[in-house]
């Protein structure tokens, strides 16, 4: 992931941004790189190629004894949407989600971990898997994601940009409005929370505990019929 963070940095050049790339994935410091003369560079970068190969999206179920859990509670999902925000650095604690401690009920069925461990300490079981190991598991949740929003698009309330407040011709208050919503847009999934606990915080818990379709499915339903 060190990587893809690299793709927001302006490097002078396209050599410069290869030798940052390079010293990431050899462990090899830049300047020993640079002191390489060119036959010698092509041959070593030649041996590190595979890098630029997109990783594999087949990825393991059981990763250092955690299991990949395919579903979400809406806390598990507000998480993860805030870690994405800036996924080249938090991949690691994305995987500590996604990848967790698991039993079997007396059913069988596979019952996981709750969400209560420190991400920074468990982050540390990922620090040496393989990219093609994993990164499939992130591209199965923003898959789900996607999918999410399509299904639910009529309850995430779009953001009217102030070039389209001066195309509807609002007046004063109207604007002064809009710009609230924006101001609050940037709580939006807590003010969800204090919607769902009606204002009462000490049901927070158990709000963020059920799945997050269940919870939109019930706000769908209620939008629908005005409830």
């Amino acid at each position: 992931m060190e990587l893809r963070g690299l793709d927001k940095v302006p490097f002078d050049s396209n050599f410069d941004a290869e030798i940052e790339r390079l010293s990431i994935v050899a462990d090899i410091d830049t300047e020993e790189l640079n002191d390489m003369d060119i036959n010698e560079f092509k041959d070593f970068s030649k041996q590190y190629s595979w890098y630029k190969q997109p990783p594999s999206l087949k990825f393991k179920q059981v990763i250092n004894g955690l299991h990949f859990k395919s579903w979400y509670t809406l806390g598990e999902f507000i998480d993860l949407n805030y870690l994405f925000e800036n996924e080249a650095e938090n991949f690691d604690k994305i995987l500590t989600i996604l990848y967790r401690k698991s039993n079997h009920d007396e059913w069988s069925n596979r019952v996981f971990e709750p969400l209560i461990f420190d991400l920074d300490e468990r982050k540390q079981l990922f620090s040496h898997v393989c990219i093609n190991d994993c990164f499939g598991a992130v591209v199965e949740f923003v898959k789900f994601k996607e999918n999410f929003h399509k299904t639910y698009e009529n309850l995430f309330n779009p953001i009217i940009e102030s070039s389209e407040v001066e195309e509807l011709e609002l007046d004063p208050e109207d604007i002064k409005a809009e710009e609230e919503e924006k101001k609050l847009s940037a709580f939006s999934w807590e003010r969800l929370i204090y919607d769902l606990c009606g204002g009462d915080i000490t049901k927070v818990d158990q709000m963020t505990d059920l799945p997050v379709i269940l919870v939109f499915n019930m706000l769908s339903m209620k939008k629908t019929y005005g409830i």
